[in-house]
């Protein structure tokens, strides 16, 4: 399915900002380039350049005569379609500075494309003239398909299909593909849509490498060649995708041989595949196929070639590539139609691609390797072969932020070739953003998120993963060390695709730890949040509406993932391969002290508190995860918790919502701003500081224990940035609470103080205060049971609590705050008072949150009700 933004139904405009920016540079140095110039131009108005080469040539001699005394530099397209048939290539001669910047930019009001594709004109499409090409087309097509011989035209690299997909750390480039009124076509497929499915999966002979496995459908028996035929499909998993060829079809055995295999080495019976680059199949209007022997084209037109265009893309290069370049902007461009990324920089410092079209390409949109703040903004992305941007910046060693930025831009139909592990944005590194963002229509993730301290807030994310299961809207996992990371503000919804495991709205995979998820909007999503058995995760303040599941925090660490946790396992070699041990570390993430010898396996120091599932089943939270965590003061309802207009989706409180009365310090998300993003501020110009939060796990400490709190530090129009090294923690009595520089709260004595911790930033300080109270003794666990041996429907039995101190006297429920919960309540229900009302034949488990002197325990009991006698 083809989705069309507004933007792209009407036309490319240029964003009103971006035009007045450059209309007031025409006051500096100017330098023009047309498709009716001459590089022995003067670069004039009047007398432009033919090529962006000329123009920066140019604008080398010119820095070279003007010296110290420059000034900003822009080189203005003028409109047209610029076929690049290699890259163009900016390096450190070829950059600004800070006060005088360069720009290349359409000219305001005109189109510019840089593509890497010829036009293939619509009159040379002729009739197939091929007899035997005639037999093997369905019968139905045959008066439909037309032929276009690139040979004749001097077009003979196509490049070759190869194998690509999840698990070979690659991102090989396509071969050429074929646009049709600049909308990709597929290669002649079967079926045209969905799968079939594997049959029985055979042993390979040892002495053979390769895969096999029966089919289950004998349309592959219809062909007359399988020497280019190719298979597409999910192989082993719901969560990973990729192709391997066709070497034969065994017919009396119904069988499919290759020599290829799949990263994982199987294959699994039921798993879904298609056949395609078969010519017996092009039968549908949008297929191709090209015959790379003889270098003819074979088409099926979607519409009227002569009113239509065709572009087939050549160019195996990046349109532009940056090194080591400084203080570039690219404006208002549309970059397409190459067979890899569309703009590549590496390192360098303050480029800024803002306002441009990225489609049609084989590989990313861009591609980032260190440097320091680029920003890639209000940017259109979508038709990508294997995701959108990929960045990487800052420096783990010494967790230097590389602060770049992706802010404001749209993204969909990305990941059309790989469709797995190839995100909107992929972001790894140290200190960097993706803000404002609108992702959607994909069919596996939307953001991916490797190393320390990024932050993603404001994003609107729905409709991803549409083809997949087991996996996450916004995804990280598999290693400790990726810490200090928050994820907040973001309002993902209508997020639903196979079945399976399910499609989870922000994942923590596998043992994920460290990051702060706060104040998100989880709508309409299978699992609103999956948390993979990992450790010192602050889950607040999120809303999750009409969820088929809320929360779940496993413990997998300790059963079927327990090898990876263990001393040569998958987490410790993650964990080794970064210097934790550190100064820089350790102020950071104090836990990775200790973990390797406080059961690593386990899910400690988990807090989940202040959020409210509306409409949404319980969470679903591991016994050890509430042992050595905090699960507290989140709020099940099925009652509007105070929205200003749920019926259309608008979930802004009103200020006498009841959530601030049901969960005490809960704080309104702004999602106006969430959905408003694109108005939000230009980053480069929102650097002022505005307020800082300070989190606290939980408000009481036992004596001799410890607490790490949390800080959030927001710019003016509400941005999150990072104020470490700058803050400055302060206890009002240290007698009684301890705190030390990297925000770690130790419980001295009795009594209640309170932390403070201010941020600095330039001349602006902010300041915000907790009140931690510490105590002796308090509540340690509770006990739940059914006083019955046997209910039967229609029965009502009592449940019998017990809870214990910490010093192992027993609580005075007189003094506690007790909420049950059964999490069937078709078949049970429980009241205030812990009588159970049986309804229905079957299992539910009975709840238990008690509340004694500040301090959350949970208790749950399972509760087997039978048929009447």
């Amino acid at each position: 399915m083809i989705i069309m933004s507004a933007d792209k139904r009407e036309g490319y405009r240029m964003k009103g900002s971006v035009e007045k920016e450059m209309i007031s540079l025409t006051q500096k140095q100017e330098f023009y380039v047309s498709l009716h110039g001459s590089d022995s131009n003067k670069g004039t108005k009047d007398s432009p350049f033919a090529t962006l080469e000329a123009a920066r040539d140019a604008i080398r001699v010119w820095k070279q005569r003007a010296g110290s005394d420059r000034k900003s530099i822009v080189v203005y397209l003028r409109e047209g379609e610029y076929r690049r048939t290699d890259t163009f290539e900016l390096t450190e001669l070829d950059g600004g500075t800070e006060d005088a910047s360069i720009m290349y930019c359409a000219y305001p009001g005109e189109e510019v494309r840089i593509t890497g594709a010829v036009q293939l004109e619509s009159s040379q499409f002729g009739k197939i003239t091929d007899s035997f090409i005639i037999n093997r087309l369905p019968e139905a097509a045959r008066e439909h398909v037309v032929q276009f011989d690139l040979a004749a035209v001097g077009i003979d690299d196509y490049g070759i299909i190869e194998q690509y997909g999840f698990g070979w750390h690659f991102h090989r480039n396509p071969p050429v593909e074929l646009f049709f009124n600049l909308e990709p076509l597929q290669l002649a497929r079967w079926p045209n849509d969905n799968y079939v499915h594997i049959g029985e999966v055979e042993d390979q002979p040892s002495d053979q490498a390769g895969t096999r496995f029966k089919y289950l459908d004998a349309r592959p028996e219809t062909w007359d060649n399988y020497e280019e035929v190719w298979m597409y499909g999910y192989w082993r998993w719901d969560w990973a995708d990729g192709n391997m060829k066709l070497d034969a079809v065994i017919r009396e055995e119904r069988r499919i041989d290759t020599s290829q295999v799949t990263p994982f080495n199987e294959v699994k019976s039921g798993q879904r595949y298609y056949y395609y680059n078969v010519l017996e199949e092009l039968d549908t209007p949008g297929e191709w196929y090209l015959d790379r022997k003889t270098g003819m084209l074979y088409v099926y037109p979607p519409a009227p070639l002569s009113t239509s265009t065709v572009h087939l893309s050549l160019l195996n290069k990046p349109l532009i590539t940056m090194q080591q370049v400084a203080h570039i902007e690219i404006m208002g461009i549309i970059f397409e139609a190459t067979r890899d990324h569309a703009v590549c920089i590496q390192e360098g410092s303050r480029i800024r691609m803002q306002s441009n079209i990225f489609r049609n390409l084989g590989n990313l949109a861009v591609h980032i390797q260190g440097g320091q703040g680029h920003s890639v903004m209000d940017c259109q992305i979508y038709n990508t072969g294997y995701g959108g941007i990929k960045l990487d910046g800052g420096n783990r060693d010494t967790l230097v932020p590389g602060e770049h930025n992706v802010i404001r831009n749209e993204f969909y139909n990305f990941s059309r070739i790989q469709a797995t592990y190839t995100p909107a944005v992929e972001l790894a590194g140290v200190g960097n953003r993706i803000s404002g963002n609108t992702m959607h229509h994909a069919p596996h993730m939307a953001i991916l998120i490797h190393g320390n301290n990024h932050v993603i807030e404001f994003n609107e994310i729905y409709a991803v993963l549409q083809q997949t299961s087991d996996a996450g809207a916004i995804y990280m996992g598999a290693d400790w060390s990726e810490q200090g990371n928050i994820i907040r503000y973001n309002y993902l919804h209508d997020l639903t695709g196979i079945e399976g495991i399910g499609q989870m709205g922000i994942y923590l995979d596998d043992m994920a730890s460290g990051t702060l998820v706060y104040g998100n909007i989880l709508d309409r999503i299978n699992v609103g949040m999956l948390v993979g058995g990992g450790r010192n995760n602050l889950i607040a303040n999120n809303l999750i509406l009409s969820c088929d599941k809320s929360i779940l925090l496993d413990e997998r660490g300790l059963n079927w993932a327990i090898d990876t946790c263990l001393p040569g396992g998958r987490m410790l070699s993650n964990l080794e391969k970064v210097p934790y041990l550190n100064e820089q570390w350790t102020k950071r993430y104090p836990d990775l002290l200790t973990i390797q010898n406080d059961e690593p396996g386990t899910p400690k120091y988990n807090t989940v508190q202040m959020n409210v599932l509306n409409s949404t089943p319980p969470m679903d939270i591991a016994d050890t995860a509430l042992e050595y965590g905090i699960v507290a003061y989140n709020w099940k309802t099925d009652e509007d918790p105070g929205f200003v207009d749920l019926s259309r989706g608008n979930y802004m409180l009103r200020s006498d919502a009841p959530v601030f009365n049901r969960v005490p310090g809960f704080r309104t998300i702004p999602f106006a701003e969430i959905t408003s993003s694109k108005q939000r501020s230009d980053v480069a110009s929102d650097l002022g500081l505005h307020q800082i939060t300070l989190l606290a796990p939980s408000n009481v400490l036992l004596i001799g224990t410890e607490m790490k709190l949390w800080t959030m530090a927001d710019t003016i129009s509400g941005m999150c940035i990072d104020l470490h090294g700058s803050l400055t923690f302060y206890s009002s009595d240290p007698d009684v609470v301890k705190v030390d520089e990297r925000g770690v709260v130790t419980g001295v004595a009795d009594g209640s103080a309170f932390v403070t911790v201010t941020g600095q930033k330039e001349d602006v300080s902010r300041s915000d205060t907790v009140r931690i109270t510490v105590v002796r003794v308090c509540l340690k666990e509770v006990e739940l049971e059914v006083n019955a041996s046997h209910v039967v429907v229609g029965q009502s039995a009592c449940v019998t609590k017990r809870g214990f101190l910490t010093n192992d006297e027993q609580v005075d429920w007189m003094d506690a705050q007790i909420t049950y919960m059964s999490t069937d309540r078709h078949i049970a229900e429980i009241d205030e008072r812990g009588i159970v009302r049986t309804h229905g034949i079957g299992e539910t488990i009975l709840h238990a949150e008690v509340e004694f002197e500040g301090v959350v325990r949970h208790a749950k009991t399972p509760l087997i009700v039978h048929p009447p006698c």
